[in-house]
């Protein structure tokens, strides 16, 4: 990525005003000829597969959890009657809650109709007080270091996959630059011919 600062005033209006869209930049990019050209490897892509897939699923916004362990999520922004409730499986997929009466960490009872559909949010029950419930710890640690690889991996896939759809253009640019230093010499040479005759 580059970033760009404008220090003269009517060329920087110029350019919020859309008359120039682009600039270019010379440089000197190769001082040797490479021929090796690396492919993305099919542990690579099989994670850019991987996160196109996650990045696909839907958005879940709500969640909590039954006293059994159980993580449910809605794409609501609550637990109200009316919203689909979803469970979490053990490959972090959603599917529809069973129907039945639930009860949750905090104690809070929820009915679930046909297809997840909640159907009502009861209050707490008022008992004498329990042990509590020993929560399972959640493996957030494993995950996130999981989700740091990946995310890793995948920068390194992009790194080469950028080296490869950027080298041919480097490439065209030296040559053409040579061809530009060629002409520009031989078009002298002409010249100078030219003129002694």
């Amino acid at each position: 990525m580059v970033a760009v600062k404008v220090e003269n005033g009517d060329l920087w209006q110029r350019v919020k005003a859309g008359e120039l869209r682009g600039f270019s930049i010379e440089g000197y990019f190769a001082d040797r000829l490479i021929n090796k050209v690396e492919t993305p490897t099919n542990e690579e892509m099989s994670i850019l597969t991987q996160i196109r897939e996650l990045l696909a699923k839907t958005n879940l916004f709500a969640e909590d959890q039954l006293q059994d362990g159980t993580k449910i999520v809605t794409e609501a922004e609550a637990f109200e009657p009316g919203v689909i409730v979803n469970v979490i499986d053990e490959e972090g997929n959603p599917t529809p809650a069973p129907a039945g009466e639930h009860t949750l960490m905090n104690g809070t009872i929820i009915v679930v109709g046909e297809g997840g559909r909640l159907e009502s949010v009861g209050k707490k029950e008022e008992q004498e007080p329990a042990q509590p419930l020993k929560r399972w710890p959640r493996p957030k640690r494993r995950k996130m270091k999981k989700l740091k690889s990946v995310w890793v991996t995948t920068a390194n896939a992009l790194k080469r996959l950028l080296l490869i759809l950027t080298y041919p253009l480097l490439l065209l640019i030296f040559w053409l630059k040579q061809l530009w230093k060629w002409l520009t010499k031989s078009s002298k040479k002409l010249w100078s011919l030219l003129w002694k005759k």
